[in-house]
């Protein structure tokens, strides 16, 4: 299965973000995958104004205010053929006024 992990991730200073590279470091030990890429992959939730260097199983930047960003993640998730996708949430990392997220799988 391939999986597609969405939240903030290292080098960002944010407790969702050191969670799921723990997350992700954990299925791919359970499920014996030596490579995280191909079967696993990152989409960051990036906060406004920082250009942050991420690991390579970072396939997808989502700036957190960009709507059309989701858009195109969602796009992205499809077309690599995502089986599942594990979203972290907490308050403020996804930008807007509602916080909603909508992807299109």
């Amino acid at each position: 299965m391939k999986y597609a992990f969405i939240g903030t991730y290292p080098p960002q200073s944010c407790g969702i973000g050191t969670f799921t590279h723990n997350l992700i470091k954990s299925v791919a030990v359970n499920f014996e995958y030596n490579n995280l890429i191909p079967n696993h992959y990152v989409v960051a939730v990036s906060d406004d104004g920082h250009n942050y260097k991420y690991p390579p199983e970072v396939s997808f930047i989502v700036n957190q205010n960009n709507q059309m960003d989701y858009v195109n993640a969602a796009k992205f998730m499809n077309s690599n053929k995502t089986d599942a996708c594990i979203l972290e949430h907490e308050f403020g990392i996804f930008g807007g006024e509602a916080e909603f997220i909508f992807f299109l799988l």
